[in-house]
Formats: structure tokens, C-alpha cells, sequence
């Protein structure tokens, strides 16, 4: 790796170019770069790194030396798949998760509480909720929400957000009478007498909640204030900049949550880089302008479009070759071979790369089948496409995935957050090959690390820690043939993230002409934990910190 020195004819071209331009050093921390050596400050000009030398030689070449306090500073943390329109828009809805509703009878008196307090007729929401947990009995169903908000429509979406339940008033509001009225790619719950039991499953739930994924181009629940939204996006974000995020990749959006961004990022009010996964739905219309993946700048782009082709791992819906534990269901297909295929040569057309949902093993064989068929049809992609989730892959496929130069983005944290649960759901021998990072790596795949927050914890240490550790919360082990190290596992939630958005050239790691965003933490890597972080830089200019600086 070429070192950059300061010296000579190129401090001079550097002093020339600082008048525009903020010139600095950091010095202090060790340099998670292979161009940095100890000792070595990091230099950089306006929003981009220099290069590595001493403090003594950056100050010989004009830039003002800063001195953080810490031991580490990494390129900024990457989460590549989580839904921060999705948090936005929940945070005005009852928070259902474990950390804060940890019974059904809890539940219950929440929603009593709210059918009390919200005007009659309105919906009342909630988010993350997660019954798998629960001491104290069975789900919700259409008739429990019946008895505890009879004069209000209620919706419960799961933390997976891939299904949800909603009462006899919701189901009326949605004009859903029977089985039958699902919409293409939905499916509906019934109960033994085969009439509706209000749970909604796929492209039925997301017309219920979600505008970038609706079937109709608008919801049955109405959308909650705009600037409600976006007070809570600016809050959001300054969150994850608190965990030493700089950049995230919003995995379902649509033209008003790309609109809210770009809104955002004009007012200054951005504090990490947006990537954006539109809803498939959307690929002609902004083909047919010539808006390709790519398009947009360095805080707001289009990083492509997203489908699905299957169900979720929590929720217990994805397809699978063997059926979940303890039963004889497969999980739910919501699209086909022909279905992706054609996708795909739309979105050569768009000159885009596609993101497809596929957890189970069948599911993403099919995804990978179709895309040979493509190349086979028309030659290598003009994007490289993505698998979100990738779940659990076959060492075949993983074979076929490597082939292809598909990029894969398996969840970081799922084995912590969900523990003994992977093994009930999926046994033992399953969960050696879920969630590969080890067997993905291996194979030389390009491998991004994801959160998939709300369906799982935003918190990026706990998914280095997840990918390295592979045990529960609850000490179960999840699949420990598939650990990484430290180093490998901070690649996924950096230089893996950046090739995941088509920004590899540009972020992701220290290196001289890259984005200048990094993270500072006050221990060594083993050691890191969400408590270490002394100060987030996106750009070269903090945007969290502690006081840090000296």
C-alpha cells in the first residue's frame, strides 16, 4: 500500500490547496488503515483523507494538528440494510418491543390505555411487537383487539415487519372479507373455521402500513404527520451517530422517502450518508427518466431497487427446503423465477442493481437461478446485485453466489438477538449455516454488515460482537462454525457496506482520496463495546462527540 508523505513539492501542492479548504490532522488514535503506521496522524483536506505521516509533518505542510483522546479510530460504522423511514414512522405508534412491553398482559393494557385516550374511529398503532417472547400466553388476534378497542381499528406490526394484526374494524377498513382478498404476493390468516383471524402476511400488511411498497400507491392506515416523521429522522440519525454510524442504507423507501431525505440533507440537518433501496414498484418510472442506480451525491443516492422473494427468519415465514422445526410448513413464496428475471432485465434497462430479499434456502436458490438465466441471456450485470439477508444458503449456492459476484448482506446480530430461538426454530444443524459470514468469506464474496433495525438492535457493536461470538443473550450457540474475527467482522460493517451501496471507491475504509468519515473509540478492538465511543467525524467534521478533543 502506497504511503502518502507530506513533503516536498506535495506539502507545497497542499498548502496551495488548503485555501478553500479545512486542512487538519488527527493525531492521537491508532489508525485502522494499512497506510497508517504507529505514531501517524491522519490528514485531511476538506471532506476527503490525505494520507498518514507524523504530526510534525502535517504541521510543516500548514495543517492545524488536532489530538483526539482514544485508542482506535475506524472508518465510519455502515449499517447496509435498515429501515429508518420505517423507525421514523413508528416512533408516533405504542413501541411493542421486549425492552420496553415484555407480557401480553402489558400489552393489552396498552392498547386499553390508548383506545381511552385517541379519539374514536382513529387507528391506534402499534410497532415491534413480538408475542415469541411472551411468558403469559398466545398471540393477539383479530377477536382479542375486539374486546380491547371495540370502537377503534388496531394494528399490530410484528418486529419482523412482515406480518401484523389488525381487528374486525381493520379488516372492514381494508375490505377484507375472506382469504380470498388478498392481493397478489399477500396472504391472510384464518382461523379453524377458516374465517379471518386478522393477522395480514406480506403485500396484504404492506398495503395496510407501508406507502413505498403499497399495491395502490397508498395505505389503509392513514401516514402519520410529516413533520413529526422528520423530527423524529433528525433524531434518529443523531443516534446512530452516537454509535459511530456514518452511513446507512434505507432499505425500503419510495419517491416521498426519498423526497424527506433529500429535504433533510438541504436544510443541513443530515448527519449520516444515505443510501436508498426504492421499492421495486418504482424501477420504470424512474427508468423511463434515466435515473440509474448511483444517481445523487455523496449524502443522498439511489443504490438500487428492492424486492422480495420470501418471508422472514423471526417470523418464521421464509421458504424452506425442510420445514420449520416441530411442523410441515415450508413458509411463504411471494415471487417467482419468471417474476425475477424479468426484474432483472428491467433493471438492466435502468442500468440499476437490484436488492432481493431471500432468507431460506429455497428462496434463495430460486433468486440465484434466475439471475444466472440473466446473465446467461444478456452477459454480466451492469450493477452487481445484492441478496438482503441471505440467510441460509447451501454450500452449492454459496458456490453459485460467488460465481455470479452477487453481494450478500446476511444479518450481524441476529444470532445474539434471537439465541436459543434460531436453534427451536431451525435445530442445530441449520443454524451451522445461517446467517455464513464465515462460509460467505471464504468463498470470496463480498459480504456487507446489516442491522435490519426494527427487526433487530441498531446497535452496531452488538453485531461485530454477534459475528465474532455467535452466542445469544442468553449464551445459546447459534452456528459456531461461522465466526469471524474482530478485523473481519468490522470489514463487513465498513469496506463490505461501502461495496454493498456501489461506493467502494469513495468510503470504507482510511486511505488517501476516501471520504474522511471515522469513528473513535476509547479501547482496542476486543474490547470495543457501544460504551468506548469518544467521537463520530463524517466528512472531517464531528458530528458526536464527548469533548474529546485537546
Amino acid at each position: 500500500m502506497i504511503r502518502e508523505r507530506v513533503d516536498g513539492t506535495q506539502g507545497e501542492r497542499m498548502k496551495q490547496s488548503t485555501e478553500n479548504s479545512r486542512f487538519v490532522a488527527f493525531a492521537g488514535p491508532r489508525f485502522f488503515s494499512p497506510a497508517a503506521r504507529p505514531g501517524d496522524a491522519m490528514g485531511v483536506l476538506g471532506d476527503r483523507v490525505l494520507g498518514f505521516a507524523s504530526p510534525d509533518e502535517w504541521r510543516r505542510a500548514g495543517a492545524e494538528v488536532v489530538h483526539l483522546e482514544g485508542a482506535l479510530a475506524i472508518p465510519g460504522l455502515n449499517d447496509a440494510h435498515m429501515y429508518p423511514s420505517i423507525a421514523a414512522r413508528d416512533s408516533v405508534a405504542i413501541d411493542a418491543s421486549p425492552a420496553r412491553i415484555a407480557t401480553r398482559a402489558e400489552l393489552e393494557a396498552a392498547i386499553r390505555e390508548a383506545a381511552a385516550t385517541v379519539p374514536r374511529g382513529e387507528w391506534i398503532r402499534c410497532s415491534r411487537y413480538d408475542p415469541s417472547g411472551y411468558p403469559d400466553g398466545a398471540p393477539l388476534t383479530r377477536r382479542d383487539l375486539d374486546r380491547l378497542a371495540p370502537e377503534h381499528p388496531v394494528i399490530l406490526l410484528h418486529t419482523a415487519c412482515h406480518w401484523g394484526v389488525t381487528n374486525s374494524e381493520g379488516l372492514r377498513r381494508g375490505g377484507l372479507r375472506t382469504a380470498d382478498d388478498a392481493p397478489t404476493g399477500g396472504f391472510l390468516g384464518t382461523d379453524e373455521r377458516g374465517a379471518l383471524d386478522g393477522v395480514l402476511h406480506e403485500q396484504t400488511l404492506f398495503d395496510y402500513v407501508d406507502g413505498a411498497m403499497s399495491s395502490t400507491g397508498s395505505t389503509v392506515v392513514p401516514q402519520p404527520d410529516e413533520e413529526e416523521v422528520r423530527r423524529a429522522m433528525v433524531g434518529f440519525l443523531r443516534t446512530l451517530n452516537s454509535l459511530g454510524i456514518t452511513s446507512v442504507t434505507d432499505a425500503l423507501s419510495g419517491p416521498a422517502e426519498l423526497s424527506r431525505f433529500a429535504r433533510l440533507r438541504a436544510s443541513g440537518e443530515l448527519t449520516a450518508r444515505v443510501n436508498v433501496l426504492l421499492a421495486a414498484r418504482h424501477l420504470d418510472r424512474y427508468a423511463d427518466a434515466g435515473i440509474p442506480s448511483g444517481f445523487g451525491d455523496e449524502w443522498v443516492r439511489i443504490g438500487g431497487y428492492k424486492a422480495f422473494m420470501d418471508g422472514a427468519v423471526a417470523g418464521r415465514t421464509c421458504l424452506v427446503d425442510q420445514p420449520f422445526e416441530g411442523s410441515s410448513d415450508h413458509g411463504l413464496q411471494v415471487a417467482d423465477i419468471d417474476d425475477v428475471l424479468d426484474l432483472a432485465r428491467r433493471a438492466r434497462r435502468a442500468g440499476s442493481r437490484l436488492a432481493v430479499h431471500a432468507n431460506g434456502d429455497a428462496a434463495i436458490r430460486l433468486l440465484v437461478t434466475a439471475l444466472e438465466r440473466d446473465v446467461a441471456e444478456s452477459g454480466p450485470a451492469p450493477e452487481r446485485h445484492r441478496i438482503e439477508h441471505c440467510s441460509m444458503p447451501d454450500a452449492e449456492t454459496v458456490a453459485r453466489i460467488a460465481r455470479l459476484g452477487l453481494i450478500a448482506v446476511p444479518f450481524g446480530s441476529y444470532p445474539w438477538y434471537h439465541g436459543r430461538k434460531i436453534l427451536d426454530w431451525y435445530g442445530a444443524d441449520r443454524a451451522e449455516r445461517m446467517f455464513p459470514h464465515r462460509t460467505l468469506l471464504d468463498a470470496g464474496v463480498t459480504v456487507a454488515g446489516s442491522s435490519d433495525y426494527p427487526c433487530g438492535p441498531y446497535e452496531p457493536m452488538l453485531g461485530l460482537m454477534s459475528c465474532v461470538q455467535r452466542r445469544g443473550s442468553d449464551g445459546a450457540p447459534v452456528g459456531l462454525s461461522q465466526r469471524i474475527g474482530m478485523d473481519e467482522a468490522i470489514g463487513l460493517y465498513t469496506a463490505g457496506s461501502a461495496e454493498a451501496s456501489g461506493e467502494g471507491h469513495r468510503k470504507g475504509r482510511l486511505l488517501p482520496g476516501m471520504l474522511a468519515d471515522f469513528a473513535v473509540f476509547e479501547e482496542d478492538l476486543e474490547q470495543i463495546d457501544s460504551e468506548t465511543l469518544a467521537g463520530t467525524w463524517v466528512g472531517g467534521e464531528c458530528v458526536w462527540g464527548r469533548d474529546r478533543t485537546r
